[in-house]
C-alpha cells in the first residue's frame, strides 16, 4: 500500500506483514500515487509538477522529473499503462501526458523519460486520470465531467457531463 501524507512523505506498506518497507521524502505535496502494474515500481505526482518514480525492491530512485511545460500548473493525478510502459500524467493547467517508461525498464542507471503525447482538453483542469486494463480507454475526470480518450492515439472518444442532478454524453469534440 501507499500512503501519501502533507509534507510530501510517501509511505509503502507490507500489508502482509504489517510494516513499513519504504518512507520517501519529496520537495511538495503530493497529489497522487501509483503501483506498476508488475508491482516493481510506485509513482508519485506532486503539486510542483514533479513526478518520481522509485523500485520497490530496492527502494532506490529511479527517476525524478519536473515537467516544465507551458501547460502544466500542477499534477493532479498519475497512472501507469497496463503495460508498464508508460505514465499518464493529468493537470490542472488542461493537459494529459503520456510519458515514455521503456528505458525504466532497461535497467539504466538514469532512466532517459520524455514525453510522448500530449493530450488538449480545451479550458478543462483534469483532476484524476485512469486507465483500463485492456488499453481500450483512458478516462479523465473533474468535478463535473468525464473524458474518455483513446490512450493510443490521445483522440478524445466521449465525454459524460453531470449537472443538475441529470447527466447529458456526446463526442467530445476535442484538440489533439
Amino acid at each position: 500500500m501507499i500512503a501519501a501524507y502533507v509534507g510530501g512523505k510517501v509511505l509503502v506498506w507490507d500489508l502482509t506483514t504489517r510494516t513499513r518497507r519504504h518512507r520517501y521524502l519529496v520537495e511538495a505535496f503530493v497529489s497522487s500515487t501509483a503501483f506498476s502494474p508488475d508491482g516493481e515500481y510506485i509513482a508519485a505526482g506532486c503539486v510542483n509538477n514533479t513526478f518520481y518514480i522509485w523500485d520497490i525492491s530496492t527502494g532506490s530512485l529511479c527517476q525524478t522529473l519536473k515537467d516544465e511545460s507551458d501547460d502544466t500548473i500542477s499534477t493532479a493525478s498519475i497512472a501507469f499503462a497496463p503495460d508498464g510502459q508508460s505514465l499518464f500524467t493529468s493537470s490542472l493547467g488542461m493537459s494529459i501526458k503520456r510519458w515514455d517508461l521503456r528505458n525504466l525498464h532497461a535497467g539504466r542507471q538514469v532512466a532517459e523519460i520524455r514525453c510522448m503525447q500530449t493530450f488538449s482538453s480545451g479550458n478543462i483542469s483534469w483532476l484524476s486520470t485512469a486507465i483500463m486494463s485492456d488499453r481500450v480507454y483512458l478516462f479523465s475526470g473533474t468535478s463535473e465531467r468525464v473524458q474518455v480518450w483513446d490512450p493510443l492515439t490521445g483522440q478524445a472518444k466521449l465525454y459524460l457531463k453531470a449537472h443538475d442532478d441529470s447527466s447529458e454524453y456526446g463526442k467530445a469534440q476535442a484538440r489533439v
